[in-house]
This record gives C-alpha cells, sequence and structure tokens, in this order.
C-alpha cells in the first residue's frame, strides 16, 4: 500500500497543474449492491487530469451473523465452530490510483491499480464435550487484520453532469493476514477434563491455507491464533454525486 501512495503522490505532482480549474474533479459514490451484506462502502475520488485519478474507499460492517455461512461450512473442516452462533465485523481502507481510456474526465473503461488494509472484529463460539456428555461452548474474541494489493476494471459514466454510475467489473487482490482471538474469564472454570476436550476442539480446526493454532492456557483461559495467504475478488455498482 505505501508503493501505491507513492505513486499516486507522484502522479498528482506530474498530473494536476495541467487540470482547468472549473472542472468538476470530485466525485463521492456509495457502493449500492453491498448494502445487502451490512456493508456500507463509500468512495471519495478526485481527478489529477482527463485521464489519471487518486481514491480512498472506506467500508464499515457492524457486528452480526456471519454471511455466507454455506461457505465457510465447506472452508471450515469442523463441527466445532458454531456458526450459526458466529460473529463477525469489519473496517476496511482502499486507496486506489485509476487510469482512464474515455474521452471525457473519470470517463470510460478503466484500470485501478489499489491497496486494502481490512480489520475483521470476531466472535467464534467453540464447542467441546463437557464432563457430563453436554455440549459446552468457549467464545473467542479477537481481530484478524489483512493487508493486500490488486488490480480492477470497471467502466465509470457520468449522468446529467452530477450524478456518477460507476461500474466496477471485477477486480482481485492478494497479500497476508494474521490475528489473535482470546477466550477470557472462562465461567465456570474449566476441569481438568473439559480443558482437554476444549484442546482437543481446537486442535481440531482446520482451514487451509491458513495456519490456525489454539491453546488452552489455564482453566479460565485460551487464545485462538490465525495467518495465511489473504486474497477476494472486488466489484460492485456506486452510485454518487460529482462536485
Amino acid at each position: 500500500m505505501k508503493q501505491i501512495a507513492f505513486l499516486c503522490f507522484l502522479l498528482s505532482g506530474y498530473y494536476f497543474p495541467a487540470q482547468a480549474q472549473h472542472d468538476k474533479m470530485n466525485d463521492i459514490k456509495l457502493n449500492v449492491s453491498s448494502l445487502a451484506v451490512r456493508n456500507y462502502h463509500l468512495t471519495y475520488e478526485r481527478a489529477l487530469s482527463r485521464r489519471f485519478s487518486v481514491g480512498l474507499g472506506m467500508r464499515y460492517m457492524s457486528k452480526g451473523d456471519l454471511p455466507f455461512k454455506k461457505q465457510f461450512r465447506k472452508s471450515i473442516k469442523s463441527d466445532k465452530v458454531n456458526l450459526d452462533e458466529f460473529q463477525i465485523g469489519n473496517f476496511a481502507l482502499t486507496p486506489e490510483c485509476r487510469m482512464y481510456m474515455g474521452k471525457g474526465l473519470m470517463h470510460g473503461f478503466y484500470i485501478s491499480v489499489y491497496g486494502r488494509y481490512t480489520s475483521f472484529d470476531l466472535t467464534a463460539p467453540i464447542q467441546f464435550t463437557g464432563n457430563g456428555g453436554t455440549t459446552e461452548q468457549a467464545l473467542f474474541d479477537g481481530k484478524v487484520t489483512s493487508f493486500s494489493g490488486g488490480l480492477m476494471f470497471g467502466v465509470q459514466y457520468t449522468l446529467w453532469k452530477v450524478v456518477v454510475l460507476d461500474i466496477m467489473l471485477l477486480g482481485g487482490h492478494y497479500g497476508g493476514c494474521s490475528g489473535t482471538l482470546h477466550a477470557n474469564n472462562i465461567n465456570p472454570p474449566l476441569s481438568e477434563q473439559d480443558q482437554q476436550s476444549l484442546q482437543q476442539s481446537l486442535d481440531d480446526i482446520h482451514a487451509k491455507p491458513f495456519h490456525i493454532s489454539g491453546q488452552v492456557q489455564s482453566s479460565t483461559q485460551a487464545v485462538i491464533k490465525a495467518s495465511g495467504p489473504w486474497a477476494g475478488v472486488r466489484s460492485g455498482i456506486n452510485l454518487g454525486v460529482r462536485f
């Protein structure tokens, strides 16, 4: 992401003087296609010239039920993670540089180079078998953060001089992620048998290509650490205003 920000700075210094001052050079856009999954994604974009622009996107997802549970069930090879009570929220920043091929300002087909920082707020219920054979669970809370960079293709149109339609056709990014989740103050405290059962549940969690390790530290504390590669796709429909 540092390299992308430096590139945008260089483009700004080189192209900005050529831009006429009276043009509407700014866009603010809302990703309307992401609202269905509790994602509120705003993007600010500023023209540097007819062909080049820079932008910054901010995304927020309130903490709640896990979307796309079927896909997660396929990737997490364990029935000890209670996905029905799993909670997730996130915050992301996406700086980008765009090159437009159309004739107008920030208009037509474009290629975007972007970076993304994302922080996920997670609550993961892990089930284990208690002393009496009953199913118990421990709640693990924490954050997983990712850094990635990628390339995207799209088209943008200006309607009635002030309305912006930005169609992000297809993009992809790749990077890495890491994070830690803690179960603190487990109540009631775990017996020796309960600790062994919870440890077995943690050992059974597999979600390749991620590396996940868990450890029961005491009768009231346990920890899960996660790391690995991070990849994602980017697309959607944005509506906004130009000023």
